[in-house]
């Protein structure tokens, strides 16, 4: 009996040790396919439209963000501008060119930069303004100005935050729309139907409570988005959630106030945008393990890092700040990938690739999937194939992918690298690697290109 295990454990040793390759991967081999298995990289790395965003506000005489700020954003793994444009000065007039042109500077200098913008307009930033908004015709006006230049700009938006209206453009003090928990929603739906209109087609505008989109769609929370709905570009499924006073306490300031409101929240998450910021000193709702799981039920993808300080710091102190830097948004780890042994140009080719989410919440915007064939010989992409999954789709936990792709007649005999390639689906930004997302896997990823390295594949 002894001897059998004895045996089989020596017997599985070798397996493994005959089995071993270069540092990222692992091979097994049988008959028809190849099993490659990778490592994890548990280290913090930048990545697009997700994770810690830094807060920047703009009135009329600010200057525009500049390279040298955003180029330290990135090395300190933010890709996520938060910036919010204060139009007081415009209450009674339209927004001027030199604030139009502020805007358009920023967008630019995102763009050269390799960073998207969280955007919000509001006209006060306190709850003791004398005026909190401007009325609904000079709303809609500003709302037609900026229509162009977001539209222009779409591909650096990462979401809009509905704003306009209130203190601090988040729906709860306002002068011409129903004061304090008195809402006027026909009134706000108006704004927020232009909102839908000026904004582009493809990005999401985030409401300030659940109760909010429930009202502006006239829907109750028995009905969230599901599945078949998601990311169809209806009202529906662009207005999203951002909650500016999480884990305060029960209620989170009054974010949740109505009977089964948190439960749609968790479900509606699931296909749009969450995030935003805390608000208070550390708490019982804000401790490690119940602001873990809370980013979890409500598919988090961004939050503040300058505000709240005690509540960052205690989540540094008490050790899982870097887990939820990590885990905010997507997070793709690649498992393993099984690829034929053997194939031929103009073949049937077939690819499984197993990969896991480990962030709270996928990917929110569109976002092409290929996979891309690289002679080993002459360094050139040779085919592009554009993959049918969507991950967009790709919600936290494991993920069976499989790809038939039709291999081109005309493939030379050779080695090709093959390359899974997350590309922002923008033609401004399609080929930008800092577009790109990157794997959590050691050894793959080529900062250069914004590729995830597979394997290599022989066609004979």
């Amino acid at each position: 009996m002894h001897k059998n295990i004895l045996f089989a454990f020596i017997f599985t040793l070798s397996i493994c040790f005959s089995s071993c390759t270069k540092e990222n991967a692992t091979e097994n081999t049988n008959s028809e396919f190849i099993t490659v298995q990778y490592k994890t990289d548990d280290s913090i790395f930048p990545n697009p439209e997700r994770g810690l965003y830094t807060h920047r506000g703009y009135e009329s005489s600010s200057k525009p963000i500049t390279a040298n700020e955003l180029k330290k954003l990135r090395q300190d793994n933010i890709t996520l501008v938060f910036t919010s444009y204060h139009l007081k000065d415009f209450v009674t007039q339209p927004i001027s060119d030199n604030v139009l042109k502020l805007i358009q500077d920023n967008f630019d200098t995102l763009r050269a930069n390799g960073m998207k913008a969280v955007l919000r307009f509001a006209y006060s930033k306190s709850s003791s303004a004398s005026i909190y908004d401007a009325n609904q015709e000079i709303v809609l006006t500003h709302i037609t100005q900026l229509k162009p230049l977001c539209e222009k700009n779409k591909d650096v938006i990462a979401v809009t935050e509905a704003g306009f209206i209130g203190a601090w453009g988040e729906w709860y003090y306002s002068t011409y729309y129903g004061n304090k928990g008195n809402p006027d929603y026909d009134k706000r739906r108006i704004i927020l139907n232009a909102l839908l209109d000026a904004m582009p087609k493809e990005r999401m505008i985030s409401l300030r409570t659940p109760l909010f989109k429930t009202k502006m769609l006239n829907i109750g929370f028995d009905e969230p988005l599901t599945e078949k709905e998601a990311y169809n570009q209806t009202h529906k499924a662009r207005l999203s959630h951002h909650n500016d006073c999480f884990l305060a306490n029960e209620s989170d300031m009054g974010t949740y106030r109505v009977e089964g409101d948190r439960d749609y929240t968790a479900s509606d998450s699931r296909y749009t945008c969450v995030g935003g910021e805390t608000c208070t000193e550390p708490t019982t709702y804000s401790a490690c393990k119940a602001a873990i799981e809370a980013m979890s039920t409500y598919h988090w993808s961004y939050i503040n890092i300058n505000y709240h300080e005690g509540i960052l710091n205690d989540w540094k102190q008490k050790g899982c700040f870097e887990d939820i830097q990590k885990r905010l948004g997507y997070r793709f780890v690649l498992t393993q990938a099984q690829h034929p042994k053997e194939t031929t140009a103009g073949s049937n080719y077939e690819l499984m690739l197993t990969i896991e989410n480990k962030g709270f919440a996928a990917p929110f915007n569109p976002r092409k999937a290929e996979i891309r064939f690289r002679s080993v010989a002459t360094g050139e992409i040779v085919y592009t194939h554009e993959m049918e999954a969507d991950p967009r789709f790709w919600f936290n936990g494991t993920h069976e992918i499989h790809e038939k792709i039709k291999l081109p007649k005309k493939m030379e005999v050779g080695e090709y690298e093959v390359l899974l390639f997350l590309p922002d689906p923008t033609e401004s930004l399609y080929e930008r690697p800092e577009y790109a997302i990157r794997l959590a896997n050691k050894d793959t990823w080529e900062e250069s290109t914004g590729y995830n390295k597979l394997f290599i594949q022989t066609i004979e």
